[in-house]
């Protein structure tokens, strides 16, 4: 994350920024979503090919885009979607 964000230094809000690229970029909550079977941190883990802390932190913030409306897909997670072909 740190690198495709352009990140120089290693900062307090650097890292912010890495942990929810990583965390969308890497599993998307649309995708999360999508998952069969019981979702939480270690199916996100093994689907995914995640770290445990990377999945925990991917599950955190798929409970947050449901709890907001994350149901209604917007414009680039229906794309995103129909990439993966699960839409």
């Amino acid at each position: 994350g740190h690198f495709w964000l352009g990140h120089v230094i290693n900062g307090e809000e650097e890292e912010i920024e890495a942990k929810f690229f990583a965390k969308y970029a890497l599993a998307p909550p649309p995708l999360i979503h999508n998952m069969k079977g019981k979702i939480s941190p270690l199916s996100i883990m093994e689907c995914f090919d995640l770290s445990f802390e990377a999945a925990k932190n991917a599950y955190s913030y798929y409970q947050k885009w449901l709890r907001f409306g994350g149901k209604k897909y917007r414009g680039y997670e229906v794309e995103m979607l129909d990439l993966f072909d699960v839409a």
